[in-house]
């Protein structure tokens, strides 16, 4: 048998115990097909790093409620609070729209309608009874 040969390496056969070996003088080629072998890339996350990430994302979240529930605030005081209007953002886009928009998806969670409630106060600069913002039965 003889050796091949290609422009930047050669392949060279060699017989041994195991059968015959094909191994090639590309050094490239020699190298593990799967480069991502570091075990971080493959081990399960711990409970610990499920949770921290969890907390992460509902942070996230969190922030996004409030400032969504603040710009309907805004729109509310100035007359303009519709179904569509403002848009939600991303994250809670689906939600608001399986509820049926923004008012439906505010009267339908009394702790939406108590940040409401707290947000609108605070635009406004004065105590308003929440029964005047939600109605008697939270509307």
């Amino acid at each position: 048998m003889g050796k091949g040969t290609y422009s930047g390496g050669g392949t060279t056969i060699r017989l041994g115990e195991d059968g015959t070996n094909w191994d090639s003088s590309d050094a490239a080629e020699n190298r593990k097909r799967y480069t991502r072998t570091s075990r971080d890339d493959y081990k399960r996350p711990t409970k610990n790093e499920i949770d921290v990430e969890l907390e992460r994302e509902s942070q996230v979240e969190r922030k996004a409620l409030r400032s969504f529930i603040s710009q309907c605030v805004t729109e509310h005081a100035a007359g303009k609070l519709t179904a569509l209007d403002p848009r939600p953002p991303k994250i809670l886009r689906k939600r608001v729209g399986n509820a049926g928009g923004n008012i439906k998806w505010l009267e339908g969670n009394r702790t939406y309608q108590v940040l409401f409630h707290e947000s609108y106060c605070r635009l406004r600069n004065e105590n308003i009874p929440f029964e005047k913002v939600w109605g008697p039965r939270g509307r």
